[in-house]
């Protein structure tokens, strides 16, 4: 990626389900693992980030990285 200056665009915290597995089985947040394999960059777009943490968002904050966050639609029945 950084040899031809390229942009990666993944889904990240697009569920409950796949942050919690991330963290039980890495020990640590998705974000985490992309600043371990030196990704985390502003050449990463992440998309879907619903289930976003503060401190996760502190970390794109700071790498000024493209965040598509999509909002869920939430119905109720009576």
């Amino acid at each position: 990626m950084q040899h031809y200056d390229l942009y990666i665009q993944t889904h990240c915290f697009e569920s409950d389900w796949v942050r919690d597995y991330s963290i039980q089985h890495y020990g640590v947040s998705e974000v985490m693992i992309y600043v371990d394999m030196a990704l985390l960059n502003n050449k990463l777009i992440l998309a879907y980030s619903i289930f976003i943490n503060q401190a996760d968002l502190l970390y794109i904050c700071a790498v000024s990285l493209i965040v598509i966050i999509t909002i869920e639609n939430k119905y109720t029945t009576a």
